[in-house]
């Protein structure tokens, strides 16, 4: 798999790319889950099929005969487990556990959050193979995933944070961090 002691070292880039990102700041009381919507998780999941998409290619031109084969390989195989667990969210949300697929619930997004937690390994992941594809392959597609999921990363956590404040939101008695 991956190297835990890259997601340490990563880490802070997310969250520095998180920071800047919009929506950042707590949403007004009661407005949480708006922040965190079926429009957004399908966006994200269709941006994650993109990088699907470079890793297949990488995997077709490198995987077999590749200096680094097995990067080329383990780049698509995270990334596709990060599509199938996006997917699987996107798709269990689409019927809507409280009757109405277009809201987020504070219930669905206390479904969301550990997914996205995964979501992040797995992209963690990939990006770590993609970047020993590129090097030890010289390839462009694998070069272009691990920008892409530097950026899927920081969606990722925002998605996260999204999740965690709907899921916060209806209780009311969890005092503030300020």
């Amino acid at each position: 798999m991956h190297n835990p002691r890259f997601l340490l070292v990563l880490l802070p880039l997310f969250f520095a790319f998180s920071v800047t990102a919009q929506y950042t700041i707590p949403p007004p009381a009661g407005t949480e889950c708006t922040k965190l919507t079926q429009a957004q998780l399908k966006l994200f999941e269709k941006k994650v099929k993109e990088l699907v998409n470079l890793a297949s290619q990488d995997k077709a031109t490198y995987g077999t005969t590749g200096r680094s084969a097995g990067g080329a390989i383990y780049f698509y195989q995270h990334a596709k487990a990060a599509l199938d667990t996006i997917t699987v969210v996107v798709t269990t949300l689409s019927i809507g556990g409280d009757g109405n697929p277009a809201i987020t619930s504070y219930a669905e997004a206390g479904y969301i959050m550990p997914q996205m937690a995964n979501i992040i390994g797995q992209l963690t992941a990939a990006n770590w193979q993609a970047q020993i594809s590129a090097v030890g392959n010289n390839s462009r597609f694998a070069s272009c995933g691990r920008e892409m999921s530097l950026k899927l990363l920081a969606e990722a956590v925002n998605l996260l944070t999204y999740s965690s404040r709907c899921y916060i939101g209806p209780y009311r008695e969890v005092p503030p961090c300020r």
